[in-house]
């Protein structure tokens, strides 16, 4: 997708995003959501800016995009809560990443409307530099 070596993936017909970037930013990164309706629930897999003001604007992005049961997972390189109004962050909460392999940030997340966790883990990491998670989600609840 989109001529990378790396990013998101998604083995279903999916829908992709633009996300807002940076056009003065040195390195120009494009970020894109991969968009997926499955069962009544959307799920958009993210992997967000690393400046804390771009992505907040790319979640809010997303969002607006989104209507019903939705799910926004993935890396979101945020620092601090989420805040994202009507997504609660549903995901586990522990180190899924070593930022030069020493300082521990919780930089994957996953957030829902709609839908309640009724569990979730951060896995093994294999040959990645995150810590994947898994969150298993009930629902569409009739609170979200």
């Amino acid at each position: 997708m989109l001529h990378r070596i790396h990013g998101l993936g998604i083995w279903s017909p999916a829908h992709v995003l633009d996300l807002p970037f940076n056009p003065n930013s040195r390195t120009r990164d494009r970020r894109f959501a991969a968009i997926l309706r499955l069962a009544g629930v959307t799920i958009v897999n993210v992997h967000l800016a690393h400046g804390q003001a771009l992505l907040r604007r790319q979640l809010r992005h997303v969002a607006a995009h989104l209507t019903g049961a939705a799910v926004i997972i993935g890396d979101m390189n945020v620092v601090g809560p989420v805040r994202l109004p009507s997504f609660p962050d549903v995901g586990p909460r522990g180190t899924t990443h070593f930022a030069k392999g020493i300082l521990p940030f919780r930089l994957d997340r996953c957030l829902a409307r709609g839908l309640m966790s009724t569990g979730s883990a951060i896995l093994d990491r294999g040959r990645s530099d995150h810590w994947p998670i898994l969150v298993e989600l009930d629902g569409p609840n009739r609170h979200g």
